[in-house]
């Protein structure tokens, strides 16, 4: 810490609070890029997908939503009494998602 503290330009005693507010997620992102400077790094800042892919990430919420859209129509020939086509709802359900991941419409992240 004294050694971090002298390049720095600070005290021992400010790193090590300095390492308290990164503990608790309150320290800055200027914090983070002084220390790194100072140990001649350069700070890396960014989100991370919880998925393997960007395209796996769309993927799955055009699923979604398609999901979304499919289940109203199915609904609405429920309450009419209507005959439902199961592989017919899939087939559409694979087809909108399709076209969901292709066009990438605004309301792709809404929900």
């Amino acid at each position: 810490m004294a050694q971090l503290g002298r390049k720095v330009g600070v005290t021992k005693q400010n790193i090590s609070l300095i390492e308290k507010r990164e503990s608790e997620g309150a320290i800055t992102i200027n914090s983070l890029r002084e220390l790194g400077n100072a140990m001649d790094m350069a700070l890396v800042y960014g989100f991370v997908s919880h998925h393997e892919s960007i395209e796996n990430m769309i993927e799955k919420r055009a699923i979604e939503i398609a999901k979304q859209i499919v289940n109203r129509t199915n609904n609405t020939m429920i309450l009419e009494d209507q005959k439902v086509d199961y592989e017919l709802l899939e087939n559409n359900l694979k087809s909108m998602a399709r076209e969901i991941q292709e066009t990438l419409p605004k309301y792709l992240w809404d929900h």
